[in-house]
């Protein structure tokens, strides 16, 4: 019987180190994208109020306490209080309201992967909000305030600005 040779060719050092890089990269890209988040983004809309707080019967400047959360909830939960703002000595106030959030999907790459969407969406305009206000020694009071869609300015993403004018504190 006669030897065969074997024809073997050899893989160099560099190649099989390339080969691990890109099953490392395709490990990272397969696996860990799914567990890094879920496959939808569930976010609030943030709305930053500004207006100035009036008296009702003279129409002049007054200083109150505004917030947009239920009095109640503070009683309820301590750390919100942190959200009530006062106004300065112009009468000027400057609250965060969280708006309703929407949830918008990942996109699909090839059906298995899912990327993040690419940014956040602009929040809608807000129709009114309720404000809750309260002068010094006094209980808090409930005011439904109408928002003029030109007084909005988008911000930033996920932040829209809200220009209430003056309000009138009863």
């Amino acid at each position: 019987m006669k030897a065969t040779k074997l024809c073997v060719s050899y893989i160099s050092k560099s190649e099989i180190w390339c080969l691990q890089i890109l099953v490392k990269v395709f490990f990272v890209i397969i696996f860990l994208m799914p567990i890094s988040g879920c496959s939808f983004a569930d976010c609030a809309w943030i709305y930053k109020l500004e207006g100035i707080a009036l008296d009702d019967k003279h129409q002049k400047v007054v200083a109150v306490s505004v917030s947009t959360l239920e009095p109640k909830r503070f009683e309820q939960e301590p750390y919100l209080s942190s959200r009530i703002v006062k106004t300065d000595s112009n009468g000027f106030f400057n609250v965060k309201y969280t708006g309703s959030g929407i949830t918008w999907g990942y996109q699909e790459l090839f059906g298995v992967i899912k990327l993040p969407p690419t940014g956040h969406p602009e929040p809608p305009l807000l129709d009114n909000v309720k404000l809750y206000i309260q002068k010094p020694g006094e209980e808090w009071k409930s005011i439904e305030i109408q928002c003029a869609s030109l007084k909005q300015e988008y911000v930033e993403p996920g932040i829209k600005k809200v220009d209430l004018g003056g309000i009138v504190v009863p």
